[in-house]
C-alpha cells in the first residue's frame, strides 16, 4: 500500500466477490482485500455449488395481514406454491477499489470504477459488482479464465490497460467497459447457444471498436473473424472460424442451433438430445472457442503485449498470461 500512501485517494468503493487474497497495486490505484475477506470467503464457499458457481437462493413470498379481532397484531404467513429462485441477490464484498486520479470523480461507478472492476472480472474469470449492487443468475466463484498470472503481470496489466483506456475518447471508453461487463456474464449462461449468443455479441462489439478506431476493415461479414485474428496476431483457424460463422447465421437468422461435422447446417434429429440441449460437436466446442477467442482479443485491443494472445484459442488447456 506504500505506493498510494503519499497520494490522495480521490475515489474508493467496495466490490465483490474477487477470490484473490493479495492486494493488487497499479499505476493510479489498487485492489485491497477488505479486513473481513476471510469471513466473506467462508460465506461464498459455503454457498458455492460443486460446479464452482453460486446459484440464486430460494425465496418465499409472504403476506402481511391482521387476524380478525386483533387489529393491532400482525402475522406473516407463507403463501402456498410461491417458492421460487430469487431474481436478484447480493454477495459479500471482498475488496476495496482505490483510485488516485479518476477521469470522472462524480460518476466513478460508470467510468473508472466500472472499467477497472470489469477488467478484473475479465482477468480472473469471475463476475464482480459494487457492494450494494445486485447479481442475477448464477455467478462463478472459481475462475473461468484458464490463465496463470503472476503478481507482477497483474500489476503491469492493470497499469497498462488503465493508462490506455484513459487516453481513449469517452465513447470508446464506454463501449469497451460495456463489452467487459457483457463478457463477464457469458460463463453464467447454462446452455451452449446462450453462451454463444453472448460471446458473439462481445465479438461484434470488439469488431466495431477495431473497425472504427483501429481501421480494421472486412469486406464481408464472414471475413470479420479472420480479419480480427490476422490484425491482432491471433491464431487463424479457417475451419473453426467457418463453423462459428455458420452457427451464428443459423442461430441469429433462423433461431436454429445446429450440430454438423461440415458446418452445413443440419438440425439434430434426435428429439431427446434437442430437449436435453446436447450438441456434441460444433455447438459445444465452438461456443467455447468463440469465448476463448474473445479472451485473447481483449488484451490485444488494449495493446497489451503478452504471448497469451497468440496461443491456440481452440485449446482447452491453461496458458501463462
Amino acid at each position: 500500500m506504500q505506493q498510494l500512501a503519499d497520494k490522495e485517494v480521490r475515489c474508493r468503493d467496495k466490490i465483490g466477490f474477487l477470490p484473490i487474497r493479495h492486494k493488487i497495486e497499479f499505476d493510479g490505484g489498487a485492489f485491497i482485500p477488505l479486513p473481513g475477506f476471510d469471513e466473506a470467503k467462508r460465506i461464498v464457499d459455503n454457498w458455492k455449488n460443486q460446479d464452482g458457481f453460486i446459484y440464486p437462493p430460494p425465496i418465499i413470498e409472504k403476506q402481511e395481514f391482521s387476524p380478525p379481532g386483533k387489529p393491532n397484531e400482525i402475522e406473516w404467513k407463507d403463501i402456498p406454491n410461491t417458492e421460487r429462485p430469487a431474481l436478484l441477490y447480493k454477495l459479500p464484498p471482498s475488496h476495496e477499489l482505490l483510485i488516485t486520479n479518476a477521469i470522472d470523480d462524480g460518476d466513478f461507478r460508470k467510468s473508472d470504477g466500472a472499467f477497472l472492476m470489469y477488467l478484473a472480472a475479465y482477468l480472473f474469470g469471475v463476475r464482480l459488482q459494487f457492494h450494494d449492487w445486485w447479481f442475477e443468475g448464477r455467478v462463478p466463484i472459481e475462475k473461468t479464465h484458464n490463465i496463470y498470472v503472476t503478481k507482477q503481470k497483474e500489476s503491469d496489466f492493470f497499469s497498462h490497460s488503465y493508462s490506455t483506456w484513459k487516453r481513449w475518447p469517452k465513447d470508446l471508453r464506454i463501449r469497451f467497459t460495456n463489452i467487459l461487463y457483457v463478457n463477464s456474464k457469458a460463463p453464467s449462461y447454462e446452455w451452449d447457444w446462450e453462451r454463444f449468443t453472448i460471446s458473439y455479441m462481445v465479438f461484434d462489439g470488439l469488431f466495431y471498436i477495431a473497425e472504427n478506431y483501429f481501421d480494421v476493415k472486412a469486406k464481408k461479414l464472414k471475413g470479420r473473424l479472420n480479419k480480427m485474428c490476422e490484425h491482432f496476431g491471433l491464431v487463424s483457424e479457417k475451419d473453426n472460424l467457418d463453423k462459428i460463422y455458420s452457427l451464428r447465421n443459423n442461430l441469429f437468422h433462423e433461431c436454429c442451433w445446429y450440430e454438423t461435422q461440415d458446418s452445413k447446417s443440419k438440425i439434430q434429429s434426435d428429439q431427446n438430445d434437442i430437449r436435453l440441449g446436447r450438441v456434441f460437436d460444433v455447438g459445444f466446442f465452438q461456443s467455447r472457442n468463440l469465448w476463448r477467442l474473445n479472451q485473447r482479443l481483449i488484451p490485444a485491443i488494449l495493446g497489451y503485449k503478452t504471448e497469451y494472445i497468440s496461443t491456440p484459442w481452440t485449446c482447452m488447456g491453461s496458458f501463462a498470461f
